[in-house]
C-alpha cells in the first residue's frame, strides 16, 4: 500500500460524507495469498439496497467527484456492518486499539485478511463560499467530513476573512502552523481544500459548530 492509495481512499470517504452516505468502518485490508491491499467500506447501504444498489450509488458519487480516473471501482469492496472484517475492526477499536494500523486475522471468501489500515477521525474541509474579489476578506465554509458516521447533511461553519480562518484552524482546531500555511496557499489556487486525518471528539465538534 502506498500513500496515494491512502489519499484516494480518503477522497472517497470525504465524498461519501458529503453525499450523506452512512459508513460504519473503512479500511485497507492486506491479503497475503493475493499479495494485495483491497479497500473495504462497511455501510448499511449494502443491507438496505443490496450489493448492486449500493455499488450503483457509490459509483455515481465517485463519478460526480471525478475520483474514478485515479481509483477504479473494482478496487472498492462494499460490505455490510455485520461482515466479519467490520466486526473485527470494531472489536479492536473497543479494545483500545485506536490506531490506523491493526492486525485483523479474519478468514474471508477470497483469502485471509491479515493487516489493516483503518481510517480514523475525519477530514476538515474548507470551501470558498463567497468570493468578494479579495482573498483576505472572502467568506469561507469549514466542514468536518467524518470517515465513519450515520450520514446526513454535513454542517458548515461560516468564517469571514483570512485572519479569522487562520485563527479558527490554528487555535480552535489546533492545526499545526505549517499545515495551515500550506492549506491557505492552496486555497488561493482552488475553491476547496481538505486537512486529512483529524481526530475530533463529538463534544469538540459540537462546541466548534461542526455538527
Amino acid at each position: 500500500m502506498v500513500d496515494k492509495d491512502v489519499a484516494s481512499g480518503r477522497r472517497i470517504l470525504e465524498a461519501l460524507a458529503r453525499a450523506g452516505v452512512p459508513v460504519t468502518v473503512s479500511s485497507w485490508i492486506y491479503f497475503p495469498e493475493l499479495s494485495e491491499w483491497q479497500f473495504f467500506i462497511a455501510t448499511p447501504l449494502v443491507d438496505r439496497k443490496g450489493p448492486r444498489g449500493a455499488y450503483g450509488q457509490v459509483l455515481t458519487i465517485m463519478t460526480k467527484e471525478d475520483i474514478l480516473p485515479e481509483f477504479p471501482l473494482r478496487r472498492v469492496f462494499l460490505i455490510g456492518p455485520d461482515h466479519p472484517i467490520a466486526e473485527r475492526i470494531r472489536a479492536n477499536l473497543k479494545a483500545g486499539e485506536n490506531q490506523a494500523h491493526q492486525v485483523v486475522n479474519v478468514p474471508v471468501a477470497d483469502g485471509f485478511a491479515r493487516d489493516a489500515y483503518v481510517y480514523l477521525g475525519g477530514s476538515v474541509g474548507i470551501l470558498l463560499d463567497r468570493d468578494k474579489g479579495d482573498f483576505e476578506t472572502n467568506i469561507y465554509s469549514v466542514m468536518f467530513y467524518p470517515y465513519s458516521g450515520p450520514g446526513g447533511a454535513v454542517p458548515a461553519k461560516k468564517i469571514e476573512g483570512l485572519e479569522e480562518l487562520r485563527y479558527f484552524l490554528q487555535t480552535k482546531l489546533r492545526v499545526e502552523e505549517q499545515i495551515v500555511d500550506a492549506v491557505l496557499e492552496e486555497l488561493r489556487k482552488v475553491r476547496r481544500v481538505t486537512i486529512p486525518s483529524r481526530q475530533l471528539m463529538p463534544g469538540e465538534l459540537k462546541r466548534l459548530g461542526l455538527v
